[in-house]
Order: C-alpha cells, then sequence, then structure tokens
C-alpha cells in the first residue's frame, strides 16, 4: 500500500480543525544532527500575516517557530516555498519577499 501513514508520514497537517490554509508548503529538510525531517510551513486564514513552521518528529508535529508579515503585506495573498535545501521564502502579491534560514 503506498499510503503516507504505511511509510511515517502523517496523514494531516497541524492545524485546528475547519481551519483553512491560505498557503501552505511541506519538504523534507536535514533537521538536528543532519537528520531528514518532513517540515511544514503554513499561513492560515484568520491570523492575517503569521507563518507557521513545523517539523515532524517521532510521529507529531513540533512547532519550530513564526514568521511574521508585515502589516500592509498580511492581507495580500502569500505564496511560502521551500528552498535551497533548507530556507523558506515567503513572498505576496504587493511585492513583499523575506527569506529564512531553518537550519
Amino acid at each position: 500500500c503506498s499510503s503516507a501513514t504505511n511509510h511515517g508520514l502523517p496523514h494531516a497537517l497541524p492545524v485546528a480543525e475547519g481551519s483553512r490554509l491560505n498557503a501552505a508548503t511541506a519538504a523534507i529538510l536535514p533537521g538536528a544532527g543532519r537528520t531528514l525531517r518532513l517540515h511544514a510551513a503554513m499561513a492560515v486564514e484568520g491570523e492575517d500575516g503569521l507563518v507557521a513552521i513545523f517539523a515532524q518528529e517521532a510521529g507529531s508535529w513540533l512547532p519550530m517557530g513564526e514568521l511574521r508579515v508585515p502589516r500592509g503585506h498580511a492581507a495580500a495573498k502569500i505564496s511560502l516555498a521551500f528552498v535551497d535545501g533548507g530556507d523558506l521564502l515567503v513572498s505576496t502579491e504587493g511585492g513583499y519577499v523575506q527569506r529564512r534560514r531553518l537550519s
């Protein structure tokens, strides 16, 4: 069977039931000790300007931090991407761009 659970991957992102995502990205990246772990970053509707970052470890999502998009850009469409093996790239339709190193 090829389900995510059979491969040790979570079946859902760490968001409250009924929440809607504005944007999300996920990637397998090096964590502590260079061990590969699944990372996720997401912007949830109603949490304007907040991008939450999580890593999956031992079957649980662990919070890794958050990133704030400045006022004035927070209400714009947000795009998220993991780039260069460990950076989170956040951009908005209004031209705001931020790159944050995760490891």
